[in-house]
């Protein structure tokens, strides 16, 4: 087990965002990296005790620390109007990553609900700006879905140790006209495999998807 004192709160949330029912999930250290809050984001398919005493396992199993549940804050978010509550259908069809000189692309293919997106990205060719490259380019990606009419960014991205297994977890700032928003996916990393990255953009995205695309269908 990890000692605790030296747990992230990246490193939490990247165990909570996998948790059933969660779309997002906040944890909020001291200055000792003790736990003082955690804030959930989750869907209303399941009650938010239920929800809590998740979190209060994970936390047990993975780290061996025990959390008290009025730390835990649950907010659950349902769809109005009809939208469905259930995530896009988003698969990651292909990602390829090419060097030229100093210079490095990379390109990525998503299928959101039957069609193909492609998008690519640009930068130096260092080893830690391949798995950034891949994050720009998957959000490109689900921009083009989204017409362009919301703005996304990879805001963070590290790769970390869970037991013998690599875990990238990322951060990912959503814009719309009237709103900005923090989503939070992991996914696991192994060998560095840049659809890892991809992986993890797809699950901080993809619960948003469904709104955010009737949305723009009702401006149409």
């Amino acid at each position: 087990m990890p000692d605790s004192s030296r747990v992230s709160a990246q490193t939490y949330e990247g165990v909570l965002q996998q948790l059933r029912d969660v779309i997002s999930a906040r944890v909020v250290l001291d200055e000792n990296a003790v736990i003082q809050e955690i804030h959930v984001l989750a869907r209303s398919g399941r009650s938010p005790k239920q929800v809590v005493r998740d979190v209060e396992s994970a936390l047990m199993v993975e780290f061996n620390l025990p959390i008290d549940h009025k730390k835990v804050s649950v907010a659950q978010m349902d769809w109005e109007g009809g939208i469905p509550l259930t995530s896009a259908a988003v698969n990651v069809r292909e990602v390829r990553y090419s060097i030229s000189g100093l210079r490095a692309r990379c390109c990525v293919s998503l299928e959101i609900d039957g069609a193909t997106y492609d998008a690519e990205a640009e930068g130096a060719a260092s080893q830690r700006n391949r798995l950034w490259l891949a994050g720009m380019a998957t959000l490109c990606a689900v921009e083009k879905y989204l017409k362009g009419e919301v703005a996304m960014g990879l805001e963070g991205l590290r790769v970390i140790k869970l037991g013998d297994r690599s875990v990238v977890a990322v951060l990912v700032a959503v814009v719309t006209p009237v709103r900005e928003e923090s989503l939070i996916g992991a996914s696991f990393v192994p060998n560095g495999s840049l659809y890892g990255v991809a992986n993890a953009i797809v699950k901080a995205v993809e619960p948003c998807l469904p709104p955010l695309a009737s949305s723009l269908r009702q401006k149409e």
